[in-house]
């Protein structure tokens, strides 16, 4: 496929600024080099690579002035006709805008047709042919571009071969017949001769994937099935080859990954497809309900109370008193009962603070409830009606949406979904019994009992048994427990364990639980006595009751997990348009106004333009964490984004660049950081890893940029108790005396001058021990400003000091240096860094990053790729010994808690990569 043109745009037109900043580092802006740079060791001979890399640039640097030089001709040579065919336009043309659905498989040859389109794949055969695959919502279409010399031109091919994907386009075409049958695309036996294409609006930023590749899970999808040669009449131009593909075989692009992109992931034809699915639903269950003459109702979500006692709430602030969101409309529509409205429904959001992170749970869905009088003593009347509004939604999706359902499944293959005319209803304990006489168990060996719940996993496996018994994906269990359900459920007068109440299930899962009400207030009351919840919110709902309330039944549907079943989705995810679960609404960062140097903040609006960019040191103070203290050393390069002044601090290692914590800005700019960082790399030919990087930037580089990510290392914050190192501290304490200089204080020349010394001394000492782990080098002076410090001395003798650094509010000092000096006595240590922590109590400590024993396995890895690294690590520590630091800081209090993360690009985690960060610690020579 063709480079993105949005990539070569961003090759010829970015501009080498300085940003401006007098440092012994090396500072780009935008990956611009303003300094001399530290030479760094070779790993190996590099003469090759350099000779290499200068080729490849040479070669871009070709192609940039053929395609001027080819833009210059065109523009002499192609008559304004020629011209008017393609480029960019500011508002559409003025004839009548077709959408592409108006083509069919039976469109006559030779139809003149004009639509928007997004572009979805391009495949350049040659300097005169091309083909665009173009999207509108479900459907894509094949066109061919081909030359001719008179109209279309050679350089109007190649102009539309380097649009970028996602493009948005409105061509001017002719119908005609492929050769053969095309395989790709929805329209397999027509496609478009392009005769005008022109560029309505195009994305600015690289994409992080491409639907062609995202939404084709077999390889034969990835085949365009027929190619052209520039011979034959324009309704049919053919070629001896039968297929090409379009690109590499599609990867495959992960949940997370579409979830963080969510816009770009809706367009894609399946995403499409579920939601029209979704409506779909919507539309058939308030038809079948107006139809049986339910009322449309619309409750309140803000609630005194909770709704529902088996789910948690979010709580509300409402205006100084409590109040909670609505677990589901369950007691709105129970009073609407009461207020003789006779059946009702709602389709409406639904809100649980379950800390459930499965693949079918969400903190807020969207609900389809129901409720109705019965027209005598018998429940089942309810049951009924809802399994014939399901079977009803089934018959029209079924009916009238093969078209969403087939795209859909080409994503997600499932079997066809069945049910039968007469649905089978079993009672909970036949299907107990089922489960027992196929001889399941529980992972823990506990057998299913019949006044208990069923488990996900036991549902799943009885939905197995009865698609097996009675071949169907649909059934309902009925007298469920009375234990399990809520306080409103009304008991089973004959048997007092069950309850009149049934779950339908939906391809082995739970997709409804409903049954009838208690409708006599005092049994009510008693109910909530009995089961100890607090009526507290609940007042209104039971006044409702005291006026006298008619026998009634109801249900509640979650829409998302019916989508999700019904299509065999194999996550809820795909069926919400703006997922929320436990892991969404992301922490962001202290507002600007809590930044030590507000005048250094990365929002470009509130920075005057002729402050220019930020100081590294105010960044970190501003934003940093500990691994960002170690961007002052002369050995990184820091990259510079030029609008906000965000920065990146990295070491180029031959053709690798290892960059170290997050990026220093404000959370939410992350993402455009990254990206830019990262494109800027890609231009250089630099091959990233980035080390310690906190969760919330983790996030961003696996959902975002789909990389992967593992730890072994943690954040060392000092959170717990010290007191083993307090007591060795106290031993020694009438010998020692601390010396502390308070940030933005200056230490004494005499001071520095001995600490040198010192420091001298224990580096020939440290050399004495063998080759050590290390990120910085010792630089006691490095932004006094922002350093705090603690001299310890026995008598005249300086023993020990540590340094504290500045970092954000969120993060608090780093203890940046903590050394103890040849003959220092025991304790003496332990003295300073507690004479620390004492000195700022109400402030958080880290000692900055600690190995840990254990590799964790972070975005995108699994299996045998998990265990290699996990085997390579265990071998690394053991030979580094790279715990001792980690027990020596325990003692203090430091936490295990907070991974720090490794991240790298898929496949980019090779024995060379390996090398280049034990070269980086220092642990290789």
């Amino acid at each position: 496929m063709v480079p993105n043109a949005f990539e070569l745009r961003l090759e010829s037109t970015s501009s080498d600024k300085s940003n401006g900043k007098n440092s012994s580092r090396r500072e780009t802006s935008n990956g611009t080099n303003n300094g001399s740079s530290t030479p760094t060791k070779s790993l190996n001979g590099s003469s090759e690579k350099n000779e290499k890399a200068k080729m490849r640039k040479m070669m871009e640097n070709s192609i940039k002035l053929r395609r001027m030089e080819s833009d210059n001709r065109a523009a002499i040579t192609e008559t304004e006709g020629q011209r008017s065919r393609y480029g960019v336009v500011t508002t559409l043309p003025t004839e009548t805008v077709q959408n592409l659905d108006t083509l069919t498989e039976s469109t006559e040859p030779g139809t003149e047709l004009s639509f928007k389109a997004r572009l979805h794949a391009v495949r350049n055969v040659s300097n005169r042919l091309a083909f665009l695959i173009l999207r509108h919502q479900l459907l894509t279409v094949q066109g061919v571009l081909r030359s001719d010399d008179s109209n279309i031109t050679r350089h109007m091919v190649r102009w539309a071969e380097r649009l970028p994907i996602e493009t948005i386009v409105f061509v001017r075409g002719i119908v005609q017949k492929p050769n053969e049958r095309l395989q790709s695309t929805e329209f397999h036996n027509v496609e478009i001769l392009i005769k005008a294409i022109h560029v309505i609006s195009m994305p600015n930023v690289p994409l992080p994937f491409h639907h062609y590749g995202a939404s084709s899970v077999p390889q034969t999808s990835a085949k365009m099935a027929v190619s052209h040669s520039n011979e034959g009449s324009r309704a049919s131009i053919s070629s001896g080859e039968s297929t090409y593909s379009v690109g590499a075989e599609p990867a495959s692009v992960s949940l997370p990954v579409r979830m963080a992109n969510r816009v770009l992931d809706l367009r894609s034809p399946p995403s499409q497809a579920i939601f029209r699915v979704q409506a779909a639903v919507c539309q058939a269950f308030r038809q079948f309900l107006n139809e049986q003459g339910f009322i449309e109702i619309h409750t309140p979500k803000l609630l005194g109370g909770a709704s529902e006692s088996g789910a948690s709430v979010f709580k509300v602030d409402y205006f100084g008193r409590r109040a909670c969101l609505a677990q589901s409309p369950q007691l709105f529509k129970q009073m609407c009962i009461c207020a003789d409205f006779g059946r009702v429904f709602e389709i409406g959001p639904v809100f649980r603070a379950e800390n459930s992170n499965t693949h079918r749970h969400l903190t807020e869905y969207t609900g389809l409830d129901l409720e109705m009088e019965l027209s005598g003593d018998d429940y089942h009347e309810a049951m009924y009606m809802i399994d014939g509004l399901l079977k009803s939604i089934f018959a029209k999706l079924q009916k009238s949406h093969k078209l969403e359902i087939e795209i859909a499944r080409k994503m997600f293959p499932i079997d066809d979904f069945v049910y039968l005319d007469e649905t089978p209803i079993l009672e909970y304990r036949e299907g107990i019994q089922m489960l027992l006489d196929a001889g399941y168990t529980e992972e823990n060996g506990d057998k299913p009992k019949s006044d208990e719940d069923l488990s996900t996993r036991a549902e799943m496996r009885l939905g197995a048994l009865v698609k097996e018994k009675y071949k169907t994906d649909f059934y309902i269990l009925d007298k469920f427990p009375r234990s399990v359900r809520p306080f409103y459920t009304h008991p089973d007068e004959k048997n007092i364990v069950a309850s009149n109440s049934f779950d339908i299930f939906v391809r082995g899962q739970e997709i409804i639980s409903g049954g009838q009400r208690i409708h006599l207030a005092d049994e009510l009351e008693n109910n909530l006595n009995k089961q100890h919840i607090d009526t507290h919110g609940l007042e209104d709902y039971l006044d409702s009751f005291r006026l006298a309330a008619p026998p009634h039944a109801g249900c509640g549907i979650g829409l998302e997990r019916f989508v999700m079943l019904f299509l065999g989705l194999n996550d809820i995810r795909n069926a919400s348009l703006f997922p929320r679960d436990p892991k969404s609404l992301r922490e962001t960062q202290l507002p600007t106004d809590d930044l030590r140097h507000p005048e250094a903040t990365t929002l470009a609006r509130k920075r005057a333009p002729e402050d220019g960019l930020p100081s590294l040191e105010k960044l970190i103070a501003n934003y940093g964490d500990s691994s960002n203290t170690s961007w002052l050393d002369d050995r990184f390069t820091i990259w510079r984004e030029e609008i906000t002044g965000a920065a990146v601090g990295y070491c180029k290692m031959n053709d690798r660049c290892v960059v170290i914590g997050n990026p220093l800005c404000e959370v939410g700019q992350y993402s455009k950081v990254a990206n830019a960082f990262l494109a800027d790399m890609k231009k250089k030919k630099l091959k990233p890893i980035w080390l310690l990087v906190g969760g919330d930037f983790e996030s961003v580089l696996s959902q975002t940029c789909n990389w992967n990510s593992l730890s072994c290392v943690v954040e060392s914050r000092i959170k717990g108790d010290a007191t083993e190192a307090e007591k060795k501290a106290r031993s020694h304490e009438k010998n020692l005396k601390v010396t502390h200089v308070p940030f933005e204080e200056a230490v004494s020349d005499e001071q520095k001058k001995e600490t040198e010394k010192c420091i001298e001394e224990w580096k020939s000492k440290r050399k004495e021990r063998g080759k050590q782990v290390h990120l910085t080098n010792v630089l006691p002076w490095q932004d006094e400003e922002h350093r705090s410090y603690f001299f310890v001395h026995e008598g005249t003798t300086l023993v020990a000091m540590v340094i504290l650094a500045q970092l954000s509010t969120r993060h608090g000092y780093q203890i940046k240096w903590a050394l103890d000096f040849p003959n220092a006595p025991n304790g003496a240590i332990e003295y300073a860094i507690t004479t620390a922590m004492h000195t700022y109590p109400s402030v958080k400590l880290t000692f900055g990053g600690s190995a840990v024993e254990n590799l964790v396995a972070g975005s995108n890895i699994r299996g045998v790729k998990a265990k290699a690294l996990e085997g390579t690590y265990h071998s690394i520590v053991a030979n580094l010994h790279l715990l001792n630091k980690l027990e020596f800081r325990k003692k203090f209090g430091a936490s295990l808690d907070e991974r720090l993360w490794i991240c790298y690009p898929r496949g980019g985690m090779g024995p060379r990569t390996i090398k280049t960060i034990l070269s980086f610690f220092g642990a290789t020579d």
